[in-house]
């Protein structure tokens, strides 16, 4: 039923009549704005309400115990108080919350009865629910740790428009730290988009495999705050030499490994973070866009070897040696060893130095760096044998790895904006002639 202008209802059946849609599986009800009840069907599986009035949460209970699949994007309200938007809970639907529920999936958008301290609180019913969507929910301040509690099956959680979310309601005393962190233990999946005022994470459980964090740009740590991890790295007023120190800490301390299961991680427009410690070993693909104020980026030292000196044969020939290093500072940047995809768009201040790249990696792109000055392999490593190299607008850097099997497998390449690149290795000047033109975008320099 789509742009219904003028429909209202749907008669009832009377006693001894058939049910019109008694085969019925799949309902969609958008852009009708009079209507003000759902048709009668026994065994629906889908429901989909989009731009549907807030009272027309009164009318799903009906399907509930049948359905695998609730989408009800409603429509926008300003609400004044949480009381406003509870009240229009029927009392007499409570009893029918107590079984439990079907669905595996459920979007829910401007859907404020769901949520708030007087809400109708349905969650442990919802045992099997597997993938969860909240969008525009204002009544959202903290996260709802008592959601996340019931939700024992989720496995993807989304949320995005949530303009009044701040984060966790209060510091929890140290030993309840641990406790709090094991909400969502099935979680793989975490999205968040366009919450302007969320500064805390959740602790994330360590089942988590892929993240993306975008437009947040008052957060300041993407974990939380993690039992084990210096206060010093918690923060975001940090300076470049609090950073320094911060990080030397992380080597010398046993640290807990956050998120060892992580493999995709995606940040931007996340301006308030200072920092990207503590990466788990497992990640797999990096891209951060946008985030300006970010001056390091670490992965767990449990997951590596320190750098060792860095050997001639890994570096153009006219790049001096650097000195030994014993743990990874601000200007020397450790990568997960397990990185395929690293991507830095506009995150001007980050990357300064050195970044050494690991043997799986196949695609690098940086673009609008003014900090880096070198890109070299790993020691004591077989070198990355890259697919894709875009460098833009890196003003700074100088140095390209000098490795044939860096550029072996070479099949597209960009350099553009880079000045302080006077010469291209010898080792990829020699590929330059089996990378298809199109695919080849080098400038003046």
């Amino acid at each position: 039923m789509n742009c219904l202008d003028s429909f209202q209802r749907w008669g009832a059946a009377t006693e001894g009549e058939q049910i019109l849609f008694s085969q019925l599986e799949t309902l969609s009800v958008q852009k009708c704005p009079k209507i003000t009840d759902l048709p009668e069907a026994p065994n629906p599986s889908v429901l989909e309400i989009v731009d549907g009035k807030q009272e027309m949460f009164h009318f799903v209970d009906i399907y509930l115990s049948s359905l695998t699949k609730l989408t009800m994007n409603l429509e926008y309200t300003e609400t004044s108080s949480e009381a406003e938007c509870t009240s229009i809970v029927p009392v007499d639907s409570k009893e029918k919350w107590n079984q439990e529920s079907s669905i595996t999936v459920m979007e829910l958008g401007c859907c404020n009865m769901f949520f708030g301290s007087g809400a109708l609180e349905p969650w442990d019913y919802f045992v099997h629910l597997e993938k969860l969507e909240i969008h525009r929910c204002d009544v959202l301040v903290h996260w709802p740790e008592n959601v996340f509690q019931s939700l024992v099956s989720l496995r993807t959680l989304a949320m995005t428009n949530c303009k009044n979310l701040t984060g966790c309601a209060q510091a929890p005393l140290e030993p309840l730290a641990f406790e709090r962190s094991q909400h969502l233990r099935g979680l793989e999946s975490l999205c968040l988009k366009n919450c302007p005022n969320l500064v805390e994470m959740f602790n994330v459980p360590a089942s988590l495999k892929k993240m993306i964090i975008m437009k947040c740009r008052r957060l300041e740590s993407i974990f939380g705050k993690q039992q084990g991890m210096p206060d010093l790295v918690q923060g975001s007023s940090c300076s470049e030499a609090i950073m320094l120190a911060a990080v030397s800490e992380l080597a010398s301390s046993p640290m807990n490994h956050f998120c060892p299961c992580l493999e995709d991680l995606s940040l931007s427009g996340c301006g308030s973070l200072q920092a990207v410690l503590n990466l788990p070993p497992s990640l797999k693909t990096i891209s951060i866009e946008s985030c300006s104020s970010i001056q390091v980026l670490s992965c767990q030292l449990g997951g590596l070897q320190k750098p060792e000196v860095t050997t001639s044969r890994s570096r153009s020939p006219i790049m001096p040696e650097p000195p030994a290093a014993t743990a990874p500072t601000a200007r020397e940047h450790l990568l997960p060893p397990h990185l395929e995809y690293l991507s830095i768009w506009d995150c001007a201040g980050m990357l300064g130095g050195t970044l050494r790249l690991p043997a799986p990696l196949r695609r690098l792109d940086i673009i609008g760096n003014s900090g880096l000055t070198s890109l070299e392999c790993l020691s004591g490593e077989h070198p990355p044998s890259l697919e894709i190299l875009d460098l833009e607008r890196c003003s700074t850097l100088a140095f390209l790895p000098n490795e044939p099997q860096v550029y072996s497998s070479l099949g597209y390449l960009e350099i553009r904006g880079c000045p302080a690149i006077k010469k291209l290795p010898r080792c990829l000047q020699q590929q330059l002639g089996s990378i298809d033109d199109e695919y080849k975008k080098l400038d003046a320099h």
